[in-house]
């Protein structure tokens, strides 16, 4: 398997992407961006490069032109605001 998965176009989950470092341990991190789906085979996900905001996995629901931008402000109202309360 390459990174295709880099190119920001959908892909479908195969086994060989659930063995990979972030579907680890509960594959948490193998997750949508938007949702606590976490993927399993078959499902048809993307990677999204997001600018100022972590880079994210979006599953079909979650997904469109402006996801970028919809998680961008997500991470900076919802998830940011958790985190340093964490910190």
């Amino acid at each position: 398997m390459s990174n295709n998965f880099l190119d920001g176009k959908p892909f479908v989950v195969t086994e060989e992407h659930l063995k990979l470092p972030w579907a680890g341990k509960g594959r948490i991190a193998f997750s949508c961006g938007f949702c606590p789906r976490q993927f399993e085979l078959g499902d048809t996900v993307r990677w999204v490069y997001v600018e100022s905001a972590p880079n994210t996995f979006v599953c079909t629901e979650h997904d469109g032109p402006d996801v970028a931008e919809r998680f961008r402000e997500h991470w900076l109202t919802v998830i940011r605001p958790i985190l340093d309360r964490w910190a």
